[in-house]
């Protein structure tokens, strides 16, 4: 199973619904580490200058689970 963190932006139930916590998880702390890491490359690779890059999308997204992997991983340690 792939850790992935938990909810990023979970919402809580206020004490209306005992479930609506679960059912408004949002997406999960590895997936916004990811999404982070794929602004952080475009960038660095000159999309923002139109130069654009040469790299798959899925390899481009590989990279990004690579480095959300890894934050996940330093977020355990002491």
């Amino acid at each position: 199973m792939i850790e992935t963190g938990g909810p990023a932006f979970p919402r809580t139930s206020s004490g209306m619904q005992p479930d609506y916590a679960e059912a408004q998880r949002g997406m999960s702390i590895r997936d916004f580490f990811a999404g982070q890491a794929l602004i952080g490359l475009v960038m660095s690779m000159g999309a923002a200058a139109g130069i654009g890059f040469k790299l798959a999308p899925d390899v481009l997204a590989g990279h990004c689970y690579v480095v959300a992997d890894a934050m996940l991983h330093e977020r355990r340690k002491p």
